[in-house]
Order: C-alpha cells, then sequence, then structure tokens
C-alpha cells in the first residue's frame, strides 16, 4: 500500500461518517495515511478505567517465559513482551525502566528454580 493513498483505505474502512468527512476535508485526494491514523487515534482513543488496568497489572504480573515461549531468545522476548504490555498502559501509568528490569529479574530468578526438560 503506497502512503499516498493510505488515507483513502483509512477513510474506506471508517464507520463513524463524521470521522470519515475528517478524514476526506484533511486529505482530500493524495492524503497521508499515517496523518489520517493520527486524526483517528487523536479522536478515538479512551483512557483505560479500573478494570483494563487491573487487566494490564494481572497480564504484567503472570507473564513468564512460558508467556514467550521457551527457547534461545527467551530473555528478549520476555523484555519485548514487557515493553509492549508496558506501552499499552496510559503514560502517567507505565512502568520505568528500573520497574522492567526488576520484573524481569525477578522473573529470571523464578525461572531458575524451574526445571525444564529440553525434549
Amino acid at each position: 500500500v503506497e502512503f499516498i493513498r493510505a488515507s483513502c483505505y483509512i477513510s474506506n474502512y471508517c464507520t463513524d461518517d463524521n470521522l470519515k468527512r475528517m478524514i476526506q476535508a484533511a486529505h482530500p485526494r493524495d492524503g497521508d495515511g499515517y496523518e489520517a491514523w493520527l486524526l483517528l487515534k487523536t479522536n478515538c482513543y479512551r483512557e483505560p478505567n479500573d478494570l483494563a488496568l487491573q487487566e494490564m497489572d494481572n497480564m504484567w504480573n503472570d507473564c513468564n517465559f512460558m508467556s514467550v515461549g521457551i527457547d534461545e531468545n527467551s530473555i528478549n522476548n520476555t523484555i519485548r513482551f514487557l515493553h509492549h504490555l508496558n506501552s499499552r498502559r496510559p503514560a502517567a501509568k507505565q512502568y520505568d525502566e528500573d520497574q522492567i528490569v526488576v520484573g524481569e529479574a525477578t522473573r529470571l530468578l523464578l525461572a531458575s528454580h524451574l526445571r525444564i526438560d529440553s525434549t
């Protein structure tokens, strides 16, 4: 998909008529898809409620090597997954880098007590 026509594709799949008109007004023909996406993201984003934040906390706390699979890349994949989970949180509720490292170290220590057979 070319970026030149990407806003047309976004506009075609948008179901809200007001948003569709906003995209078409801002990018009538050869609009930038990235700008159209930002417009949708800005107008459609909702802050997660307490229940959603609790679910995010549970996913964070339950994350382990089994969540990403056990192989030679388990540590890197777990760190990536933690960063992904963190990026879904509102900016004010995101974990800082120290908390991510502590979380990963805890997971490593817990995993060291597991006996994993490579069969």
